[in-house]
């Protein structure tokens, strides 16, 4: 039979297999458990509450379309009639409500990221610690002084902090304030001056308008001007204007957006942004009843309907949960006339040293905002706000509020962010920027303008990137032996990953500044801005805030200081320049056929030869970096020198022999 050729089964032999078999199944089992329980532990809070894992993938927030509720055209002309005959500020009054008005709360704070998810998009963790102990020290190169610098706006004396905002076309400039708006000459000549107010007065703004923005989008050559109105008011609103021409002094277009048709958010801190396709208006929402937080809102307007003045211009809005993606969300200013994403930036974590990328994408008017799951992301910074020290205040410092995103800009393929950062040993605020690639999250280079030794203070940013891909960051400078100042630093395509010249206070302040309208905090900001000329879209300007003269004359008594903010343009630096001289012996006669060298800092050398009256000459060497240069000759010994061109070619050197 079959069966006959198969041995004998072994019954004892299979029940011990079998039940090895289980019990091997049984502590795999239990280690994958183990495993998972431990992977899952890893996700949780410093008080060990479990993290929803599902708040760091990609998402898709839904919206609604929205409709203003005011709609209006108005010439400059009639602005200026309408301030002309609007009732002036009762400044007592003022003082008394300004000191109550709930102060610009924190920008939340949310659960980092984990490294899975980190490590899922490789190159977006950027080691700044390791970058600077690798990087070879060098000395500080200057910054280049302004071309031209005035004043954009002083103090009106009815709002604190001033909320410096400006912006440049191609024959104006515009400043905004919480107090005022002006329009200059690229010169500085004052063409005119309204209240904030008076601007918005066509769509029900003039019961507290205030927080403004100002830009000026150079493909469509027209004036964008957003602001919010009624602060913990059921009448809050968001006020959005576009200009009809390059012209700020002609008719705008104005339109006024109930935030909330059930009167229990208020809207706060409207940040920009804009791309080919859209108007980006993110805000942030807090309780009318106690100020709470409520999360944010992010209004996408079809641009093409606001310019062509539209009586209702698509416009979608999407509502944020501040428990899941926190709040102030910064739309990305986009020079780039073809990209179809608008970008959107957030500081996630400070202690983790994250940021967040959200998305814009669809078509016009149905438009999708995303939140992905990319975290550009480098060495943290504390969580503990400090304040400035200056000059005669003792211990009244200046406020420097926290570490939220500022100016956001997409040029080159890149996104550019700055935003004020907190740092230990000793407690100071720096400012830091970073350079990402927005589709990947990968960090090309993050930097820092920051003083180690905790002398300086640096806060409130701003950055623009010019078409050659040259940076010019403006902030507000503050130490404890000077007033509060403008300053700005630049940085050349050219200089060294990671770096910026040196600080240049281009606007020193003028008094020691206090001023808190019977409030607790000695605010300061709450933002700046830098800009590029568009009409050669390389020059710089910047708008920066500064401590004017007090009418007191010290900070002893309070509400005394004064602020006024300060434009300074800047010209690009020369991309390459050229270093020469000659190269003489002690008694100045030229030495011919020397060889002279030039040290890189990357250590390599280029060698020329000495003419015969001594002469040399380097073409093509990079401004913005610091070189040795020495010679040497068959009878003569020379020392080294170092060169550092910073805004031209470096002439008449001289060489000579010891």
């Amino acid at each position: 039979m079959l069966f006959a050729k198969f041995p004998k089964l072994n019954m004892h032999n299979i029940r011990t297999r079998f039940v090895t078999a289980l019990f091997t199944l049984s502590v795999v089992c239990l280690t994958a458990a183990a495993t998972f329980g431990q992977n899952d532990k890893d996700l949780r809070d410093q008080d060990g509450k479990k993290i929803d894992k599902d708040i760091f993938e990609e998402k898709v927030l839904p919206g609604r379309k929205a409709e203003p509720v005011i709609v209006g055209k108005t010439t400059w002309s009639e602005i200026v009639a309408r301030d002309l005959v609007a009732p002036k500020p009762n400044f007592e009054e003022i003082l008394r409500s300004k000191g109550k008005r709930p102060r610009n709360p924190p920008a939340e704070e949310m659960e980092s990221a984990p490294d899975s998810i980190i490590k899922r998009n490789p190159g977006s963790y950027f080691d700044y610690s390791r970058v600077i102990q690798e990087r070879p020290s060098a000395p500080l190169v200057a910054s280049p002084s302004p071309s031209l610098d005035f004043q954009g706006l002083g103090d009106a004396n009815f709002s604190i902090p001033p909320d410096t905002h400006g912006a440049v076309g191609p024959n104006h400039i515009m400043t905004a304030l919480n107090t005022q708006v002006r329009i200059q000459s690229k010169t500085g000549g004052t063409l005119s001056t309204v209240t904030l107010n008076s601007f918005f007065a066509t769509v029900g703004g003039g019961g507290g308008t205030f927080d403004p923005r100002v830009l000026y989008d150079p493909y469509a050559n027209r004036w964008i001007c957003v602001a919010v109105d009624d602060a913990q008011n059921a009448t809050s609103k968001v006020l959005i204007a576009v200009s009809q021409t390059n012209d700020p002094t002609g008719t705008w277009n104005f339109y006024g957006y109930d935030h909330d048709a059930a009167d229990i958010e208020w809207a706060d801190y409207p940040m920009v942004g804009f791309n080919k396709n859209w108007i980006a208006v993110s805000i942030n929402d807090f309780a009318i009843s106690n100020n709470a937080g409520l999360g944010a809102n992010t209004y996408i307007f079809d641009k093409s309907t606001l310019y062509a003045g539209a009586p209702t211009p698509t416009m979608a809005k999407v509502p944020i949960d501040g428990a899941t993606f926190g709040n102030v969300h910064q739309p990305v200013e986009t020079y780039d006339n073809t990209t179809e994403t608008l970008y959107v930036i957030q500081r996630w974590s400070s202690s983790a040293g994250q940021l967040r990328i959200y998305t814009i994408t669809g078509t016009s008017a149905a438009p999708a905002f995303t939140a992905t799951a990319l975290f550009p992301s480098s060495t943290g910074w504390s969580t503990t706000a400090v304040a400035a020290p200056q000059s005669g205040g003792g211990a009244i410092t200046v406020t420097n509020n926290d570490s939220r995103m500022q100016r956001v800009v997409l040029r080159n393929g890149s996104v550019w962010a700055a935003h004020t950062i907190f740092l230990t040993g000793p407690s100071r605020t720096s400012v830091q920027w970073w350079q990402f690639n927005p589709a990947s999250g990968a960090v090309d280079q993050m930097g820092r303008i920051d003083d180690p030794t905790g002398t300086n203070f640096y806060a409130f940013p701003s950055i623009a990137v010019n078409a050659n891909n040259h940076a010019l960051i403006g902030y507000s400078a503050f130490s404890a032996t000077t007033f509060p100042s403008a300053a700005y630093s630049y940085r050349a395509a050219a200089d060294g990953i990671t770096t910026t010249r040196d600080p240049l206070r281009y606007k020193n302040g003028l008094a020691c500044y206090r001023k808190t309208f019977g409030g607790t905090t000695n605010r300061w900001g709450d933002y700046s801005n830098t800009v590029v000329d568009p009409t050669d879209d390389t020059t710089f300007w910047t708008l920066q805030e500064y401590a004017e003269t007090s009418v007191g004359g010290d900070c002893t008594v309070n509400n005394t200081g004064r602020y006024g903010v300060w434009w300074a343009k800047v010209n690009q630096l020369s991309t390459s320049v050229t270093i020469s001289g000659r190269v003489l012996t002690a008694q100045g006669r030229g030495v011919r056929n020397a060889i002279v060298r030039l040290t890189l800092p990357d250590t390599s050398i280029r060698t020329v030869v000495s003419g015969p009256l001594g002469q040399f000459s380097f073409a093509n060497v990079a401004s913005g970096q610091t070189y040795g240069l020495t010679a040497t000759g068959r009878r003569f010994t020379f020392g080294t020198q170092n060169v550092s061109p910073t805004s031209g070619d470096v002439t008449g050197l001289t060489i000579v022999a010891q």
